[in-house]
């Protein structure tokens, strides 16, 4: 345990040393500021499964841009993600740009962005894709640490032999890891580590928030759907990818089994808390963050309402962010739902 203690110190220092070396860009900022942004690209969606990885890519030209101005980049691209790579017709993607082009404007930078988009052709799998969206967008208001998103159109055309087929499909982009280390001038660990090693407010509101949208496939410790920083002095975790929650309640989604429960979980919109036993002032706190940003939260969701396919599920959305809320808020549910739940 001393050991470790000493290795965590020395990494904190290095990493002190190194935040020097990649200051904040402000084109950073401003890239995840603009409007919706607007990509087309064409592509073979069995040679992008079959000949792209976590190791290999291949080179697809395409354009980018907003406000009707495209400019025309060379990326390359591949598959990622577990889950949807097995289960989706459209896989997430990963595009990585040359440092010649990251210095067009358009790009403002960005060494590689992720593509969440729908994972079917279908009216519902666009509300899904939609409210993902929405969950990164309250996450942002409830913690200062998180990943940032930019709406994106796609306009894909599929390859299918000789036939072309045209799709205009509503995603988003999403931020790096490595971009977002930079950009809030820390870094990134690669590294497994307890829960408890990590930062406990941040690691309560985290799981706090995985609550709120019923969301159980992720792991602090093993980082699973989750990736570990140094940022500030502090040693903490933040969370991506929540197609699985209850919140977006997605037919391929199925009840995380990666962790002993206090409880069970039968369904994936059932919500059970995952968190460590953590000082109970440090919790009330946590919780306390959540509930401010109600309001906010539900301003994000009101303003989204028009880009819902299906004004049921936007309904649907909205009362279940409301119980989870209304779960939070009272403080019998708090005791029965959270702090009964604490992991040893």
């Amino acid at each position: 345990m001393q050991l470790r203690r000493l290795f965590l110190v020395f990494f904190g220092l290095l990493t002190l040393f190194t935040r020097a070396q990649h200051p904040l860009s402000s084109q950073d900022q401003e890239f995840w500021e603009r409007e919706a942004a607007l990509l087309e690209f064409s592509a073979n969606i069995r040679t992008l499964k079959s000949e792209t990885g976590d190791t290999t890519a291949i080179s697809i030209p395409l354009r980018m841009g907003e406000g009707g101005h495209l400019e025309a980049f060379t990326a390359r691209v591949r598959v990622r993600g577990q889950s949807r790579l097995q289960t989706c017709y459209y896989p997430p993607l990963t595009l990585r740009f040359a440092a010649a082009a990251r210095q067009n404007p358009v790009l403002a930078g960005q060494r590689e962005l992720k593509l969440v988009w729908p994972c079917q052709a279908s009216r519902e799998a666009e509300d899904l894709v939609l409210k993902e969206w929405l969950a990164y967008r309250m996450y942002a208001a409830i913690s200062p640490y998180h990943y940032k998103t930019r709406p994106v159109r796609v306009v894909f055309t599929e390859h299918r032999g000789r036939r072309r087929l045209e799709r205009d499909l509503q995603g988003f982009l999403l931020e790096d890891h490595g971009a977002l280390a930079r950009r809030l001038e820390g870094q990134r660990v690669r590294r497994e580590m307890p829960a408890g090693m990590q930062d406990p407010y941040y690691s309560a509101l985290n799981n706090l928030f995985q609550f709120l949208i019923g969301h159980t496939d992720f792991s602090l410790r093993l980082q699973h759907n989750q990736r570990l920083y140094f940022l500030g002095g502090r040693y903490l975790s933040i969370p991506y990818d929540f197609d699985l929650s209850g919140w977006v309640n997605a037919p391929y989604a199925t009840v995380s089994n990666t962790q002993h429960l206090k409880g069970s979980v039968g369904v994936v919109t059932e919500r059970i808390y995952k968190g460590f036993r953590r000082n109970p002032e440090v919790l009330q706190q946590a919780r306390e963050q959540v509930l401010g940003a109600r309001d906010t939260c539900f301003r994000i969701l009101k303003a989204a309402q028009p880009e819902f396919r299906d004004p049921e599920a936007y309904a649907r959305a909205r009362a279940y962010l409301e119980e989870g809320f209304n779960l939070l808020a009272s403080d019998r549910s708090f005791q029965r739902r959270i702090l009964n739940h604490l992991r040893d």
